[in-house]
């Protein structure tokens, strides 16, 4: 019984620092939520921008008339014969 009265101070403390943690724990989890919902709302707000036709692109011109763009690879030396 004397035992049981020592200990409990130790398990109430340990008790409330568990539920501090969890507490924490259940404030990270929603704040990441948040981030990614919000993110995930961005990257839906630049697709719908992006598919959008821009009004100042004037449809005369087209794309194929544009030279393609060049690549410029590695260099490789020239074998001598």
């Amino acid at each position: 019984m004397l035992l049981l009265l020592l200990c409990l101070p130790m398990i109430f403390h340990n008790a409330s620092c568990t539920m501090f943690l969890v507490k924490e724990g259940y404030k990270e989890i929603k704040k990441v939520e948040e981030e990614r919902k919000e993110k995930k709302e961005q990257q839906e707000r630049q697709e719908q921008r992006d598919a959008q036709p821009r009004p100042d692109s004037s449809d005369d011109t087209l794309e194929d008339e544009s030279p393609p763009p060049r690549h410029h690879g590695q260099w490789t030396p020239e074998r001598e014969e």
